[in-house]
């Protein structure tokens, strides 16, 4: 089993040590099973109408997104990379994003 970092809801984190309290199950068992049901009962078929992305505390419906895609050095990714974890960002790809829409938006 691989290990994965995540960003979980406030609210939703609070629901889960409810659960873990009243169920005396970990975290990761509940978050399981949690998926295993979803998957069960839904299937992957409505995900997208039933899915809502938290983006920067404002929730909104998913939107269509496009990828583009760059090529950089190795040099250059490293540098990103350090920067992003500096920012407490995830990923390059989301240090890159951050950095494209903050150099759009008059308002930084």
């Amino acid at each position: 089993m691989k290990k994965y970092l995540l960003s979980i809801d406030e609210k939703n984190m609070i629901y889960l040590n409810e659960i873990k309290n009243n169920t005396k199950a970990s975290i990761k068992k509940i978050i399981n099973y949690i998926i295993a049901n979803y998957k069960e009962n839904n299937g992957f078929n409505n995900i997208e109408n039933n899915l809502v992305i938290n983006h920067h505390s404002d929730t909104f419906e998913k939107k269509k997104m496009k990828e583009i895609r760059i090529k950089i050095s190795e040099d250059e990714f490293n540098l990103l990379k350090e920067i992003a974890t500096q920012n407490r960002f995830s990923s390059v790809s989301k240090e890159v994003s951050f950095r494209l829409i903050n150099s759009l938006n008059e308002n930084k």
